[in-house]
Parts: C-alpha cells; structure tokens; sequence
C-alpha cells in the first residue's frame, strides 16, 4: 500500500509541521497496525556515529546575499562565524516557495561579520538568494579555539593599518559567545546534525522554511555518494553544491586552514571518487536521458525541481534495491525540500508510472 511508511519520518524530519492533525493521525495508526519497519528516521543513520562521536557532526551556515545601491553583493557570513577567502558557498534562489540551486562561488573578501563573493558569469549571485556553508564541529573547534583563531586573524588582517583597535562591536561579540555556548551544547549531544547558525538577515522562520531544502541536501549527497551521476541527473548546479557542502570527515579547520586556506577550499570541490567506480557512473548516459524524458512527460504539470527529485529516486532505486519500492519512494519524497508530495496519491501513481515505463525501456 502505498501511504504506509513509518511517522518516524514525520517526527524527526523539522519542516513537515505544517501537515494537518489527522494526516499525522492517520499515519500513526497506520504504524501501530503495520510496525515501525519501513524506514529508519531521519538523522540516525545519515552520519557515521562514530564520525560523530568524533567530531563529525555537522552544522548548518545559512545567510543572505544582499546589494547596496551601487556596491557589490555581500553576505552577511564572515570571518567571526569560520568564512574565509578562497571558502567555497552554496548558493541556491527561492523560487515559488522551493530553492534552485545557483552554483558555487568563491570568497574573495572576508570582514568581520560579512564576506564578499568573487563575481562570476557562471553563477550570478543576486540579492535575496540563500547562501549555505557546511563545516563539522571537528572544523570549527571548540568554542574558545573559534574565539582565539578569529581574534588571531584579525590582528593580522590589521597589521597593515596605520592603528587598530583589538576592541569588537557589539554584533562580533554576540556571535563569538553564541557560537561558543552552543558548540559546548553541540559537543555533548552528539547529534549528526549538530546546530546551526544564521546570518544577521536570516530569521528562525526563515531556516524552518530552508530545513526541507536542507533534508533534501543530505539525501542527495547520500545517492551521489552510492554513485548515481548527480550532473547527468540533475544538472552542473546541484552536483556543484552536493560536493562544496560535502565536509572532509577528517579535516580540522582550527589547524589545517591556518597552514593552507587555499587547499582546503580546492579539496572541498572535489567530487567523491565513489563517482568513478560505482555502478550507476558506468550506466550508459541514454538511460539517463530516457528517464529524464519519461518524467518530463509523466510530470509535465510539476515544477521543475519536483521533476529533478523524481530523476534522482529512478537513478537511485535500482542501486538501493528497496524491497517495498512505494515506500521507500514515499520515504524519499518525506525527505526531499517537497515533503507533501509523499502524501499526494496522484504523485505515488505517476512515480509507479514512471517506474513502469523505465524499465519496460530497459527491456525489464
């Protein structure tokens, strides 16, 4: 049956509150009479828990770009909350209540509380997109070691200057003890998603809007991890933020950026090497293209995104292999920045459409 999937999805996924009191009812007595056997919640099995015992906890840096009249974008992300030149961002455009992704952009600035992107032809950033930066708790160190490095850097970033002030403004204050209460939070909770810090313009109305987005983010990473070809799927765009908001497990920002930022940032672009030696990158790029048309087909009256979402599950279920496929495709949709679709029947009926006019093209 196709809408039974476990509410754990429901309960751990933040963003879904908006579904109404008796869609949440009847899913929990749907649980109560199948069990809580279909799909593990969200969260618990995305990081690797000793990667997180470790340190490998991530957390969410979400801003804004914004123009002054006359003057180039900026974002209200800088040095005190970890941004540096030569970081690598994620930019993504609020588009009809849903994000699409821009690209990547370098930092070519970094102030105190706000950076300046490097301009580019092939991603032009414009006021009110979101940016997003990922880093663990590994990278950013403990609170106090956040504190000292940007304090450290900015005593170099002033050296040049005729006087300087050691003194912060009230705005660099709050966020360094912001940042240092939570990390300290952070680091006994041991949570895969560890925290997340806003931007200046960013409000907490704002994240729970973007928390869809971010789910999807994660889920994403995850298929292109197990190898299915994000670029040939999806596009350049969203295989360039998957791999920019993809931390180095073992990297320590408190010790490796202040030897060499620039490597860093060039390492955080490269694409995991599952994508050259997995089964789905050695698939021919036809079968690629027929589901993408099947689906631009089926889906014709979707928003483009929506489409992309359902590219992604067709590449993925064959490798994931699931033995209840409507579920998992219910579960997948739970998670992605469109979590009413998992309870639209007319999207279950079309993703089983789909599925059916894919594999009678592979001869299945």
């Amino acid at each position: 049956m196709v809408t039974v999937f476990s509410c754990a999805e429901d309960s751990e996924i933040p963003g879904t509150t908006g579904l109404r009191k008796s869609e949440t009812m009847r899913r929990l007595i749907l649980v109560l009479i199948f069990g809580l056997t279909a799909v593990p919640a969200f969260g618990q099995s995305d990081v690797d828990r000793d990667q997180v015992r470790n340190g490998g906890g991530i957390i969410w840096f979400v801003g804004t770009v914004g123009v002054h009249s006359g003057k180039r974008p900026h974002i209200d992300l800088g040095d005190v909350h970890g941004i540096l030149e030569g970081d690598k961002i994620a930019v993504f455009r609020p588009v009809d209540l849903h994000y699409r992704p821009i690209g990547t952009v370098e930092i070519e600035e970094s102030h105190s509380t706000w950076s300046v992107p490097k301009a580019s032809s092939l991603v032009p950033v414009q006021a009110g997109d979101r940016v997003v930066v990922v880093r663990t708790l590994r990278q950013l160190g403990t609170g106090a070691e956040h504190r000292e490095n940007f304090q450290r850097r900015q005593l170099v970033r002033n050296a040049n200057r005729n006087s300087y002030s050691t003194l912060l403004d009230d705005e660099t204050i709050d966020i360094l003890t912001d940042i240092e209460e939570k990390q300290a939070r952070w680091v006994k909770e041991l949570k895969p998603i560890a925290g997340r810090i806003r931007g200046s313009s960013v409000s907490p109305n704002d994240f729970e809007h973007m928390q869809p987005l971010l789910n999807q983010i994660l889920r994403f990473q995850q298929f292109r991890a197990i190898g299915v070809p994000v670029e040939n799927c999806i596009g350049r765009e969203w295989d360039s933020v998957l791999a920019t908001l993809t931390p180095d497990p073992a990297e320590s920002f408190s010790k490796s950026r202040a030897k060499k930022p620039e490597t860093a940032a060039v390492e955080q672009e490269k694409p995991p090497v599952a994508d050259e030696a997995s089964p789905a990158s050695k698939e021919n790029d036809a079968k690629i293209e027929t589901i993408k048309r099947i689906v631009a087909t089926v889906m014709f009256d979707h928003e483009l995104e929506e489409r992309k979402v359902a590219v992604m599950l067709c590449a993925a279920i064959d490798i994931e292999n699931p033995k209840n496929e409507p579920s998992w495709i219910m579960a997948q949709l739970s998670r992605s920045q469109f979590p009413d679709l998992a309870d639209d029947e007319e999207m279950a009926e079309e993703m089983e459409q789909i599925l059916k006019e894919m594999r009678a093209s592979q001869g299945q």
